[in-house]
C-alpha cells in the first residue's frame, strides 16, 4: 500500500515536473516574442523618425525658398518705389498698383512661410517625443 501511494506520489511528481517545464518552455517563447516585437516596433519607430526628418528637412527648404523670393519681391518693390519717384502719373498709378500686388504678394508669402514654420515645429516635437 505505501508503495502504491509512493508510485502515486512520484507520477505526481514527474507531472508536476513536466508541467512546470512546458511553463518555462512557454514562458522562454513568450519572453522571445516579446523582445522580437519590441525590436520591430523600434525598428518601424527609427524608420518614422527618418521620415519625419526628411519632411522637416523638406518644409525647411519650402521655407528658405520662400525667404529667398521674399527677399526678391522686397528687391523689386523698393526698386519700383524708387521708378515712382521718377514717373508721370499714369507710371505713378501703374506702379502704386504694382505696389500693392507685390504687397499682396509679400503678405501671402509670410503667412505661408508662418505656416510652414508651425508644421516644421510640430514635426520637430513629434520627432522629439518619437526619440525620447
Amino acid at each position: 500500500r505505501d508503495l502504491k501511494e509512493q508510485e502515486k506520489m512520484i507520477g505526481r511528481a514527474r507531472q508536476l515536473k513536466d508541467i512546470e517545464d512546458k511553463v518555462y518552455k512557454l514562458n522562454q517563447e513568450l519572453a522571445w516574442t516579446t523582445v522580437c516585437k519590441q525590436e520591430r516596433a523600434h525598428e518601424a519607430n527609427k524608420a518614422k523618425i527618418q521620415r519625419d526628418k526628411a519632411k522637416v528637412q523638406q518644409k525647411e527648404q519650402v521655407i528658405e525658398d520662400f525667404r529667398a523670393e521674399l527677399g526678391a519681391e522686397e528687391a523689386k518693390r523698393k526698386e519700383v518705389t524708387q521708378q515712382l519717384d521718377q514717373s508721370s502719373d499714369k507710371q505713378i498709378q501703374d506702379l502704386e498698383r504694382e505696389i500693392r500686388d507685390l504687397g499682396q504678394k509679400i503678405r501671402s508669402a509670410e503667412s505661408e512661410s508662418r505656416k510652414l514654420k508651425a508644421q516644421v515645429n510640430a514635426s520637430k516635437n513629434s520627432i522629439k517625443i518619437a526619440e525620447m
